[in-house]
């Protein structure tokens, strides 16, 4: 058919001569539509889709729910309850409106002696609800237990090699219904990654190690707080739980702060028990430990209350050896008793005004008192030896006057 412009013929009206006819040349917008027929022809005979339909169901269901739900979400299949029939993998995504987020499940199960074999779900997205799986009639339902606000998701299944009919992925229903029927089953949920995970703040690493406050942990668990802080809480109530602090206490005031460990594996900073708001135990950077109270500069163990021990060894104590020697010097007890009227204590024991002020140290104090234990043995030794010695200068005397008459 001529072309024409204006009333005039173009260039597509020329005809030439060809052995067997006469052809015309083609214009360009014949050209193209030729080329479009040609290709169209060429794709219809070959017929190779992205992805093949055999097995693939992209829209099995829609199911939007205005409202919370009050049973849960029912999803009714046609898939029948039949041994070794069926190995469907479900996938179900969409979103919670009433917990702002976005969810995806894909579930798989097989039916075989009457029972369902290896249910298992895995989860992407922000919401993994208890998915369960029962027979109800002669089909399979699948059973959301979540009750969320305004529930929109689409199903969509893959399923072949055991010649599942088309039929059983069409006429699906959903219902805000209670779970019936039988062989109940709960899916378990499985998720495998292949590599880290990464969340705000931290890193789930490929190794395994989590690091919270790092993207870098050097161990199975790092935690790294920025400021002085709260940095973990172990525990429940926060009576009964364990607080880890870096550098600040819960009210804000410095306190010791947990650091790096050494080359042998001990802490390298200072630590701090707490109960409630008391401090409990403290030891410092020296190793001094304070038990109810800060530890002390000059002592290795300070502790404020009793303390009770079915047995205290003291090594390295002092002993009074020195009191039975010869060079020792043994007051009097003329003398003692001068001492003891005048300052109301022992010679060598401190007044208990300077006890209560300085402490006592229980190894000196006991070496002190073993002294005194020994000077009393020492005199009384000696009163001993007097007494016997006047014994015996009455037993002479008394025989003296004997033999005198004298009675």
């Amino acid at each position: 058919m001529p072309s024409r412009q204006n009333g005039n013929t173009t260039n597509c009206d020329k005809g030439v001569k060809r052995s067997g006819g006469t052809f015309r040349n083609l214009c360009s917008c014949e050209w193209i539509a030729l080329w479009l027929a040609v290709f169209v022809v060429s794709a219809q005979a070959q017929v190779i889709p992205l992805v093949t339909a055999n097995g693939v169901y992209p829209n099995v269901v829609n199911v939007a729910f205005n409202g919370p739900a009050v049973y849960g979400y029912k999803i009714k299949t046609n898939i029948p309850y039949t041994d070794s029939a069926e190995m469907p993998t479900i996938i179900i995504e969409g979103y919670d409106y009433g917990g702002a987020r976005t969810f995806g499940l894909m579930l798989n199960w097989y039916v075989y002696a009457g029972n369902f074999i290896n249910a298992t779900v895995s989860s992407f997205g922000g919401f993994a609800p208890p998915v369960q799986l029962a027979r109800e009639g002669a089909n399979v339902v699948i059973f959301l237990d979540a009750r969320e606000y305004f529930m929109r998701f689409g199903v969509r299944a893959i399923a072949g090699g055991l010649n599942e009919p088309a039929s059983w992925f069409s006429g699906w229903t959903a219902a805000d219904e209670a779970l019936s029927g039988t062989n109940t089953v709960s899916a378990l949920y499985s998720n495998s990654f292949g590599g880290s995970v990464f969340f705000p703040g931290g890193i789930w690493n490929a190794s395994g190690n989590v690091g919270l406050g790092t993207q870098n942990p050097a161990a199975k668990l790092e935690v790294r707080a920025a400021a002085p802080g709260l940095v973990a809480v172990f525990g429940g109530s926060p009576s009964q739980a364990l607080y880890v602090l870096n550098g600040k206490d819960l009210a804000g005031a410095t306190k010791p702060t947990l650091t790096t460990l050494t080359s042998s594996g001990y802490l390298s900073g200072e630590l701090a028990l707490g109960v409630g708001n008391l401090e409990a135990l403290h030891i410092d950077l020296v190793g001094n430990i304070g038990i109810g109270i800060a530890p002390s500069a000059t002592t290795k163990l300070a502790v404020n209350g009793k303390i009770a021990a079915t047995e205290v060894v003291v090594t390295n104590a002092p002993g009074a050896d020195y009191v039975f020697g010869p060079d020792y010097r043994l007051a009097s007890l003329s003398e003692v008793g001068a001492f003891v009227k005048q300052n109301h204590r022992l010679p060598g024991i401190p007044s208990a005004a300077e006890m209560q002020e300085k402490g006592s140290s229980l190894a000196a104090m006991q070496a002190k008192l073993l002294e005194k234990v020994e000077e009393l043995t020492l005199h009384l030794i000696r009163a001993d030896e007097r007494i016997t010695q006047l014994a015996d200068e009455n037993r002479d005397l008394q025989r003296v006057l004997g033999s005198k008459g004298v009675r």
